[in-house]
């Protein structure tokens, strides 16, 4: 995430966020934040989904999801609508998406 490329992309906008690894969730475990996470499975219509002021979006890669720990945790498991004939979206663009509608 600390790339030179990636920090040059964001504009040094990157160091006004709050980022960590927590791979076991034991900080998600601990938060008051609802925890919102993406799935091909997942079981909110954007269009109508309120989301709350705050909150944790966790978003996995491509080829593997979120980890099953964290995401037996969510509270809202989020998903994409895209065509059928189209396999899975790349993770920054679902993640523009997703916050775009969220904070809409």
């Amino acid at each position: 995430i600390y790339n030179a490329k990636t920090i040059s992309a964001a504009k040094n906008s990157i160091f006004m966020l709050n980022i960590f690894e927590d791979k076991s969730g034991v900080w998600l475990k601990d938060n008051q934040l609802p925890l919102y996470v993406t799935s091909s499975y997942g079981d909110s219509d954007l269009d109508n989904f309120q989301a709350a002021d705050q909150f944790c979006l966790v978003l996995g890669n491509e080829s593997h999801g979120v980890n099953e720990a964290i995401f037996n945790q969510a509270t809202k498991k989020l998903k994409i609508d895209i065509s059928e004939n189209i396999e899975s979206l790349n993770v920054s663009v679902a993640a523009g998406i997703l916050l775009y509608k969220l904070k809409k």
